[in-house]
């Protein structure tokens, strides 16, 4: 089971790191000079709660290698003891996004009425 979760959680967080640079990548007729990190603009902060484990490396090197910066965003990983804080924190809006995997925690939630939604799998 636990193999299983963390496979769910692998293919969340990558789906949901494709789905951020999708949305915030440039349109091809842009000027290179337009993205926030050249033009000296703000860079749009988000919020993201993880279990710091090796599985979520690619988001640890992207922020690292600064490719969350050059798309306009200000990525803030927050580290968490389980993927149940997870889905408490995100839907008391603690967290922008939540990384993790659909277990329990996250279909009680959906169950009880709670706003949540799976974005795209980690790979």
């Amino acid at each position: 089971m636990m193999r299983f979760r963390n496979g769910v959680s692998i293919l969340m967080l990558t789906a949901l790191l494709g789905a951020l640079v999708a949305a915030c990548g440039n349109d091809d007729s842009a000027d290179p000079a337009t993205t926030a990190e050249a033009a000296g603009g703000e860079l749009t902060s988000i919020t993201v709660g993880n279990v710091p484990v090796l599985i979520y490396a690619p988001v640890m090197i992207a922020l690292d290698k600064g490719y969350f910066a050059e798309q306009g965003l200000d990525v803030q990983l927050e580290p968490l003891a389980g993927g149940a804080d997870m889905v408490t924190l995100t839907a008391n809006g603690d967290f922008d996004i939540g990384i993790g995997g659909a277990g329990p925690a996250f279909f009680n939630a959906i169950d009880r009425g709670i706003d949540l939604k799976i974005i795209a799998p980690l790979h």
